[in-house]
């Protein structure tokens, strides 16, 4: 009996290697508030330095129809479940610092499908899917390691949340701690610290017991703007004129060092061969608008902003990478011209992994992308944006809006609706409603 103990402790310890052999490491990486300008592929002005974004790019697959939420927590939530917002609740506005609740927990998220397919899980950065209760946080949705903060926003700094009913607090968090906030990480500027957990994170990764999955929700280029490191001022954006412009490019500047530190400590580890790494911004960058704010980032030449259904506020720019092991998946070299929504991203990763993606969730609203890329399989024709019946600002003039092939629909909140043809007008200039 011992011996047929043993030799069935070889057998599933064999098995569970070949498995992890043929799953991906998944790095996930998530910029806030990104323009789609504001990439070196989309760039019209050369104000902005994404090397190493565009190095991923031109060897990766850029998604040129790559469509997420107008605003953040919607966007977070759409990724995690692949499900629409409008499902659970999540389609309004931002989840508060003192707002008392979170994506529901009947809801299967992305990190706890890749767990039960022998993954280990991490998250570096901003979560802001609810954190009024502990079952609402990151180690209790499926992350076996988190790092960073709860909220919608805090200074880059100080690390401190400094609105919401003039709530104003530390938020700062590592491996939600019996301590709770990490006080002595304050001074340091998030961008490095991210650097230094995601790095620790895969240097210290076995991988002979399974994959990585890491997930790194920068704060970049979030407002705000008014603090960044000094080296990052200088060139070369220092050409950059308008001073709020140049604050926006210097954070992007330092988010994207903070990926190539990421791809590097991967090849170090030997990793970086059998590692997809994806990219996309949460929405639209908020420009300059009369109401006030904005980062400063630009959707040129696409029309409308965050928060807004037009282009501007829900097409960003995005990419997906495979390593050496994975370029017949995912090709080197590509654009990929037809829809993808953010709420793909889970089917398209568990399927990846070998898992079916169903399994366990709610109906999915996401679909299996690996068809189309590797191919030219087209898998969406349609797409539902959202619907809104909350409007949260006069600066939102967009209530719903869906797309059916090349033309899109959208009902403002004064009932008016907007026809479009997105293929040959893709900076909604002419109304083809009548």
């Amino acid at each position: 009996k011992l011996e047929m103990g043993v030799i069935s402790f070889l057998l599933f310890s064999a098995i569970a290697l070949v498995g992890a052999s043929n799953r991906p490491h998944i790095v996930f990486l998530l910029l806030d508030d990104l323009g789609y300008n504001d990439v070196g592929w989309h760039n019209h002005y050369g104000d902005v330095l994404t090397p190493h974004l565009d190095s991923l790019a031109e060897n990766g697959t850029i998604l040129e129809q790559f469509y997420t939420q107008p605003i953040c927590t919607p966007t977070r939530a759409a990724l995690m479940t692949g499900r629409y917002p409008i499902r659970n609740g999540m389609q309004h506005g931002t989840i508060g610092d003192a707002s008392p609740w979170g994506l529901p927990l009947n809801e299967s998220l992305l990190p706890q499908k890749l767990k039960m397919l022998g993954y280990s899980t991490a998250i570096v950065g901003k979560w802001h899917l609810g954190f009024f209760e502990k079952d609402y946080l990151p180690m209790s949705r499926g992350f076996d390691q988190q790092v960073g903060y709860y909220g919608g926003l805090e200074n880059y700094f100080g690390h401190h949340f400094p609105f919401d009913d003039n709530t104003t607090g530390l938020d700062w968090h590592d491996n939600q701690t019996e301590e709770g906030v990490v006080a002595n990480d304050v001074g340091i500027y998030s961008a490095f610290l991210y650097s230094k957990s995601a790095v620790n994170i895969i240097t210290n990764h076995d991988a002979s017991a399974g994959p990585l999955f890491l997930y790194v929700p920068f704060q970049a280029v979030h407002s705000p703007l008014n603090d960044v490191p000094p080296d990052y001022c200088m060139e070369p954006v220092k050409h950059v004129m308008n001073a709020s412009r140049r604050l926006n490019s210097a954070h992007l500047w330092c988010a994207d060092d903070v990926i190539g530190n990421i791809t590097e400590a991967l090849e170090a580890k030997g990793m970086l061969d059998d590692t997809v790494i994806a990219f996309q911004s949460d929405n639209g960058a908020e420009h300059f608008y009369s109401g006030g704010g904005g980062n400063y980032g630009l959707n040129y030449p696409l029309r409308g902003i965050k928060r807004q259904l037009f282009e501007g506020g829900v097409r960003v720019a995005s990419l997906i990478y495979g390593g050496k092991n994975y370029k017949d998946a995912i090709p080197a070299g590509k654009t990929h011209k037809t829809l993808f929504s953010v709420t793909d991203w889970l089917p398209t990763f568990v399927s990846l992994a070998g898992g079916d993606p169903q399994k366990g969730s709610l109906p999915l609203d996401g679909v299996n992308q690996l068809p189309s890329l590797s191919g030219n399989k087209t898998v969406r024709t349609e797409l539902f944006h959202n619907y809104d019946p909350q409007r949260l600002g006069s600066n939102i003039p967009t209530q719903a809006a869906v797309r059916v092939g090349d033309w899109k629909l959208i009902q403002l909140y004064n009932k008016t609706l907007m026809l479009f043809n997105i293929a040959q007008d893709p900076t909604e200039s002419t109304d083809l409603a009548g």
